[in-house]
């Protein structure tokens, strides 16, 4: 069956590249979502406050601070509502666009920035002056193999030695080819083995990996800020703001414990209806 290939990826070739053109956008956009989901707590904050008072235990709300029985059903909610839809109008461009960025960052760390993907487009360590990049190296790929195609498991295991000792990119590669080609009782080492002790010491793969890893969790960090915003907003503090929304339009005492006492039972239908639309705004 014919092997399935992908779409070409977005090559950024150095790991500078890599960290201006997909971390440093994915950490200025998590700044942005912060602080618009910090703007937006402070906003919800005051329309709290201004409905329910103190947050002292059995503090009531002042005349001077209630709101009128129009006011009092409406104005909360739809202050909230209204918080909410900015936030959501903003944000749901940010999140979107980090997620797509965490997935290229994910695909881009399997095939382009992959240890084996490295080796394949790594240079030699040193360059003759006057030839260019690409035939030098294929030269010395192509020399490496005619080399390790006869040599023995020890001699083949010494060679890998080297290019760990060294971190010689394409000596490594040369030598796990030669490796793999071989049946596998006849194989000298593991190959899985063999690379991670040489990315141990492989600077530029541990740069991209560290790079592409951050980008992936900043990303999903951004998102799980937004989805906990989403969540919380209009639900954490229901019960408060419908207490203080039956206090602001009911007869009602505080008696020696500090609690609230009402007089007038039948805002209990209304607290219910108030607390109902609340909690649609939490979902």
């Amino acid at each position: 069956m014919p092997i399935q290939l992908k779409p070409q990826l977005i090559r950024l070739d150095t790991t500078d590249l890599l960290k201006d053109k997909l971390l440093l956008p994915v950490r200025q956009g998590v700044t942005r979502l912060q602080t618009l989901i910090k703007d937006a707590e402070k906003r919800i904050e005051e329309i709290k406050q201004l409905v329910s008072g103190p947050a002292g235990k059995g503090t009531a709300p002042t005349h001077s601070a209630r709101l009128s029985p129009v006011q009092h059903k409406y104005q909360p909610i739809k202050g909230i509502d209204a918080v909410k839809q900015e936030v959501e109008s903003q944000g749901r461009e940010i999140v979107q666009a980090l997620d797509a960025a965490a997935r290229l960052a994910e695909q881009m760390a399997e095939r382009h920035w992959s240890i084996r993907a490295m080796l394949r487009r790594a240079r030699p360590l040193n360059l003759a002056p006057g030839g260019g990049v690409v035939a030098q190296s294929m030269a010395l790929r192509a020399h490496y193999a005619e080399v390790l195609k006869l040599a023995g498991p020890a001699e083949l295991a010494a060679w890998g030695q080297q290019a760990i000792d060294d971190t010689d990119p394409v000596l490594m590669d040369a030598v796990l080819r030669a490796n793999d080609a071989r049946k596998r009782d006849e194989r000298a080492f593991m190959s899985p083995g063999v690379l991670e002790l040489f990315a141990e010491n492989w600077t530029e793969y541990k740069t991209a990996k560290a790079i592409l890893d951050e980008t992936v969790t900043t990303a999903r960090r951004g998102g799980l800020l937004y989805a906990e915003f989403q969540k919380g907003t209009g639900q954490v503090a229901v019960n408060r703001i419908a207490l203080g929304l039956r206090v602001a339009n009911s007869e009602h005492t505080v008696n020696e414990s500090g609690e609230i006492v009402f007089k007038q039972p039948d805002n209990a239908n209304r607290l219910d209806v108030v607390g109902a639309k609340l909690r649609q705004l939490a979902k």
